[in-house]
């Protein structure tokens, strides 16, 4: 036989599915970046890093080094808990390999491996910089990032394969921080890192991700918040920023070749 119900159970039932009726139709729109806003303000503080066993070796990575002033301040801080690490920098602008990064690799003992990293050995690409603020360069041509100056340098730089040059050169037993920050490149050195186990090596993980700087990179916001759910597994700890600025231009009102932010169409309608 089937259930009854009383009256008082069917009314209360009706005004229940009467409630999540108007909830759904009159719910508050969240635009995509707040979303992607509150979902990294999760991931970005997660718990504490668990710190390196004793008589652990450790390193230092940094991937796309700019200026060095990352290796400078957990290089120093490393030095000031009584430890030492081995220190790796990788930064392609002739001005830094020569000026203040080279300042930074000397006080520290660190290896600068001047290539740009990619997920191929060997490929001759163009290398641009905003001229006017001389800061991060990127791989990219159509980057937004350029539009921050009227004048941009370029120069032919040589890719280096980042998961080889793991393989060959570190000790996967090692404690490893890698801070990884390559303005959109990220997205071809992730899926070589991960297929091959080698992102599951880190200890501490902090890196930048850039899909807003290019129309074609839309689709990759999710990765950026994939990275640190699938890394947990194997024991990194991530940190993570993105650069989602206001409502309508990644950088600012003043960037008038950036892309709007993220809208449905953009990320329905873009291949990868």
């Amino acid at each position: 036989m089937g259930q009854t119900f009383t009256i008082g159970q069917i009314l209360a039932i009706g005004v229940l599915s009467l409630l999540t009726v108007l909830l759904f139709v009159f719910r508050p729109t969240l635009p995509a970046h707040n979303a992607l806003n509150k979902l990294a303000s999760h991931i970005r503080r997660p718990n504490t890093p668990r710190p390196p066993p004793p008589a652990t070796p450790i390193v230092y990575i940094e991937i796309g080094a700019n200026n060095g002033f990352w290796t400078d301040f957990y290089m120093t801080n490393i030095a000031k808990a009584n430890l030492s690490a081995d220190c790796y920098l990788f930064e392609v602008q002739p001005k830094l390999l020569n000026g203040r990064l080279k300042t930074v690799a000397d006080r520290h003992n660190c290896t600068i491996v001047p290539y740009a990293v990619w997920d191929r050995d060997g490929e001759v690409m163009t290398f641009s910089v905003p001229t006017e603020t001389d800061e991060a360069g990127t791989l990219f041509t159509d980057s937004a990032w350029l539009d921050k100056d009227s004048n941009v340098t370029t120069f032919q730089v040589t890719t280096i394969n980042i998961t080889r040059w793991f393989i060959e050169n570190i000790n996967p037993k090692s404690f490893m921080q890698v801070r990884l920050d390559i303005e959109g490149a990220e997205y071809k050195v992730w899926r070589s890192l991960i297929h091959s186990g080698v992102a599951c090596w880190f200890d501490i993980l902090e890196y930048e991700g850039h899909f807003s700087h290019r129309l074609m990179d839309y689709p990759m916001a999710p990765v950026d918040m994939f990275i640190p759910w699938l890394l947990k597994e194997c024991g990194v700890y991530t940190r993570y920023e993105h650069f989602i600025k206001n409502t309508t231009r990644w950088y600012g009102s003043s960037c008038g070749k950036c892309e709007y932010l993220i809208k449905p169409d953009h990320l329905l309608s873009a291949v990868p």
